[in-house]
């Protein structure tokens, strides 16, 4: 369970990080209309899993210790 949780974390991580990536390559432009078109969902979302992967390892650490404290 816990080499999953680990694993889980690592790959939102890693996800993220490729998504901001992602963002800052992709570029913007302003269309004939003048509306700016750029890759807003891809930032948002990519700090959002390196957030929850953030929050994940976190927990995953403080169960890690508790364990480690009990035994």
């Amino acid at each position: 369970m816990k080499k999953l949780f680990k694993r889980g974390n690592s790959g939102l991580l890693v996800l993220g990080i490729s998504l901001m990536v992602y963002y800052r390559l992709s570029g913007s432009y302003i269309d004939e209309d003048g509306y700016l078109i750029e890759e807003f969902w891809a930032m948002g979302l990519g700090i959002f899993m390196v957030i929850a992967s953030s929050a994940g390892f976190l927990i995953w650490g403080i169960v890690s210790l508790i364990g480690r404290i009990r035994s």
